[in-house]
């Protein structure tokens, strides 16, 4: 597994699935200290899917991450998207393997966050490769962690199997305490250019 963050911000917007709602609900947060701790438009309140460009997509992960702490957040995520089958969960699981899987699998984050997923093959391996559309001072570490979990369960649930990587490698490793790491991961973070 590898992660590039990129310094471009790209002025897409991204799609906010149905059910974010029931995200904050999960946490045990209510829709407007949400909506106050983002700073995001109050209107968005009743809307079941709506789109944000990037600055509001990262205020979005922030105001999270303040309101639930940083590895309660991927914790909890991992839980939810057990239980609610986003729609890139549910692209994977329904392919016909498991590469198919996780290349739907970053099609899918591609329309729904700043975040390129892609697989590159070697060899003797496959390099799952991320690469962030934000600008390297504003990524955490926990979209880094939710980000390659995700890409875990997914293939996880696509084999039936426990997988770990090789390796995970991220410039963001040093903010990652080793043990979550390997609760979520199954291997500690490694210093690098790419996760």
């Amino acid at each position: 597994m590898h992660q590039t963050p990129s310094n471009v911000f790209r002025s897409k917007r991204f799609i906010v699935p149905a059910g974010w709602q029931q995200l904050i609900d999960f946490f045990g947060l209510s829709i407007n200290e949400f909506l106050a701790e983002s700073s995001l438009p109050a209107e968005i309140r009743e809307e079941q899917q709506f789109t944000l460009n990037t600055e509001e997509i990262i205020r979005f992960w922030d105001a999270l991450e303040r309101l639930v702490g940083c590895f309660q957040l991927v914790t909890g995520i991992r839980k939810f998207c057990e239980i609610s089958q986003p729609p890139a969960v549910l692209a994977a699981i329904c392919s016909p393997d498991v590469r198919s899987g996780l290349r739907r699998y970053g099609e899918c984050k591609a329309l729904t966050g700043p975040v390129s997923i892609t697989l590159e093959d070697f060899p003797d391996h496959t390099a799952i490769v991320v690469d962030w559309l934000v600008p390297h001072e504003r990524l955490k570490p926990s979209m880094v962690i939710t980000t390659l979990a995700g890409i875990l369960d997914v293939a996880q649930r696509g084999t039936g199997q426990r997988i770990l990587p090789l390796r995970a490698e991220c410039a963001l490793a040093e903010e990652v305490p080793e043990s979550f790491a390997v609760e979520h991961l199954g291997v500690p973070l490694t210093m690098g250019p790419r996760m």
